[in-house]
């Protein structure tokens, strides 16, 4: 079967789910930039209760968009006449978003070990996976090699403390690596013949398939220890406080991981997606609707970082949405943001 590819070398299909991958990340950034100061009054209302369904399925969205920067450093490789150079500016790039994660974090939250190091938010995992698949790309058995150890890491730190990277804080990587792992794996089949691009694709379907009929949480929880001063919670008000000779209250965060099972169950829904966004990709093209998702989804990555800044300028300025009702204007107002950004880059 061969690639349907537009213009700028993409896939339109697989744009399309990039762009909605973003959709949902903006969603799940601002009901938690929403609940940053703990419950809402307005649990009850319409957006309110939105935003909680979308909570239910945040598992697949990170997932979901790790898989597709597998997809695309594949796509973006293949397009390459020169794997050093390319090589160094992925890891260039990967550099770039781990510190800007660690900014965003101090922004919120101050300096707090080990967190903001191994684990400040998304973004760094993002960074990990582009520069362990990037390194994996130019070999199948390196990608299944790798895929291996993610298993292993994610079964051994599942319940257990380890460093912020492994197991817990707000940025943890494993298994996210896997799942970009897994998107260049699937990604090298496009260009195979049919039958051969269906048996991967089945493979994994069948194997996330069963992993739903194994008992097990889909998530699990991990604590970190902050401590913040009465000045405010950034950076900047954390010396500040130190400064003063204020003590640090300690506060306990808590943040989800997938387990295991949840992860290798979430194959069956992605392997779904991104195999009806590729084969159907010709056909998507004449939906007009889906054009500016599509748009925002080849500038994904800049999209992600613009939309996680601005939050993170809402918390540190006290503007976090007080409702649900506005935390939804606040996800519409970022998605136009993304799609004008996407049109100067576009330009």
């Amino acid at each position: 079967m061969s690639l349907y590819r537009n213009s700028t070398g993409s896939i339109f299909g697989i744009d399309v789910f990039r762009g909605l991958a973003i959709f949902l990340m903006v969603i799940t950034h601002t009901q938690r930039t929403y609940l940053f100061g703990g419950p809402r009054p307005d649990g009850q209302s319409l957006g309110a209760q939105a935003l909680a369904f979308f909570r239910m399925i945040e598992p697949f969205t990170p997932a979901a968009f790790l898989l597709l920067v597998g997809v695309g450093l594949y796509l973006s490789y293949q397009k390459t006449q020169d794997y050093s150079k390319w090589l160094r500016r992925m890891i260039v790039k990967a550099l770039l978003l781990y510190a800007t994660g660690i900014f965003i974090f101090m922004a919120t939250n101050g300096f707090q070990y080990p967190d903001a190091i191994f684990a400040p938010n998304i973004l760094s995992a993002i960074a990990l996976a582009i520069i362990v698949t990037s390194l994996c790309i130019r070999r199948s058995l390196y990608l299944y090699l790798s895929s291996v150890m993610v298993i292993l890491v994610t079964a051994w730190a599942t319940g257990h403390d380890a460093i912020s990277a492994l197991s817990g804080g707000p940025g943890v990587a494993f298994p996210l690596i896997g799942f970009s792992l897994i998107g260049a794996r699937l990604s090298m089949t496009f260009s195979s013949p049919a039958k051969d691009s269906r048996i991967w694709f089945t493979a994994l379907f069948a194997v996330g398939l069963v992993a739903f009929f194994v008992p097990g949480p889909w998530i699990t929880m991990v604590t970190s220890d902050y401590h913040f001063y009465p000045t405010g919670r950034d950076l900047y008000h954390q010396i500040n406080g130190w400064n003063l000779g204020l003590s640090a209250q300690p506060v306990e965060m808590k943040y989800w991981n997938h387990t295991l099972i949840g992860a290798v169950r979430l194959l069956a829904p992605l392997t779904i997606g991104l195999y009806f966004s590729w084969i159907f990709s010709e056909r998507l093209k004449g939906l007009a609707p889906l054009r500016g998702l599509a748009l925002i989804g080849r500038h994904a990555l800049g999209c992600y970082v613009l939309h996680l800044g601005l939050l993170a300028l809402c918390i540190a300025t006290g503007l976090a949405p007080a409702t649900g009702n506005v935390a939804w204007i606040y996800i519409i107002a970022l998605m136009v943001i993304n799609y004008g950004y996407a049109r100067f880059r576009e330009a």
